[in-house]
């Protein structure tokens, strides 16, 4: 999950470098930029922030992580994964 996240953050890293958009100030904030850009939408902006937050969780606070809770965001908000790479290569190609 976290290595997931943080492809989604690298990606988003690439494409704001490439096209030289302002830079994100967090890990938030970059998918702020790529919404702004027209890359992601609002909703999707929101979920990847959330996700964002989770990655920091998992790295900072493993120890503190509910099991369940992990369950459940890999079980229902991979889908956010696979909408951010479509997005992402509609937006490059």
């Amino acid at each position: 999950m976290q290595e997931s996240i943080e492809a989604c953050l690298d990606i988003s890293n690439h494409i704001i470098a490439e096209k030289g958009f302002h830079r994100g100030e967090d890990y938030k904030d970059i998918f702020n930029v790529i919404e702004e850009e027209g890359i992601i939408d609002a909703g999707m902006s929101a979920r990847l922030q959330e996700m964002a937050k989770f990655r920091n969780l998992l790295v900072h606070q493993y120890g503190r992580i509910d099991a369940r809770r992990l369950f459940i965001i890999m079980s229902e908000d991979l889908k956010d994964v696979e909408e951010f790479i479509k997005s992402t290569l509609s937006y490059i190609t």
